[in-house]
């Protein structure tokens, strides 16, 4: 069953990644991080949100009857912030991002499916970055996250 009637699946693909975070958050792989759609300025210590998102690509895969299907790949922005108080070493604070990067990772290994006929591709793309002050340390991560999904439309 593919997605109609919109142009593309990238709010159904950031809105499946998120529901699949905010559950593993519940007690699962990501107990204890506060995990949002989008920025939190209340979040606490161990964080991550959605951000924006960008459309790879869209191909005809299929013509069926008088309707087109698509496949398509987008990228959903996730952002990591993990902040300890009093100050610690940044390997520290590194070390909590590198730890739920791969749980991260492993939510959407053992299901792939996120919804639908959309799919969980990987991390196509990331970066990181860290405020070390006297009062704190901060680590930030930002990924792309990738995914597929078919799209079905049909003429007005």
């Amino acid at each position: 069953m593919e997605i109609r009637g919109v142009a593309t699946s990238a709010f159904a693909v950031k809105r499946a990644i998120f529901e699949r975070l905010r559950a593993e958050a519940d007690g699962g792989l990501l107990a204890g991080w506060d995990v949002n759609y989008t920025f939190n300025a209340g979040a606490g210590a161990r964080s991550m949100y959605g951000g924006g998102w960008r459309l790879l690509e869209q191909e005809e895969a299929v013509a069926e009857g008088i309707g087109l299907v698509v496949r398509e790949v987008v990228e959903i922005s996730l952002y990591i912030i993990v902040k300890i108080s009093p100050r610690v070493d940044v390997s520290e604070t590194d070390a909590v991002i590198e730890t739920v990067s791969g749980a991260i990772v492993r939510v959407f290994a053992r299901n792939p499916n996120l919804a639908s006929d959309m799919t969980w591709l990987g991390i196509a793309r990331g970066q990181g970055d860290y405020t070390d002050n006297q009062l704190e340390t901060i680590s930030r991560a930002a990924f792309a996250l990738s995914a597929q999904s078919y799209l079905s439309w049909e003429p007005a």
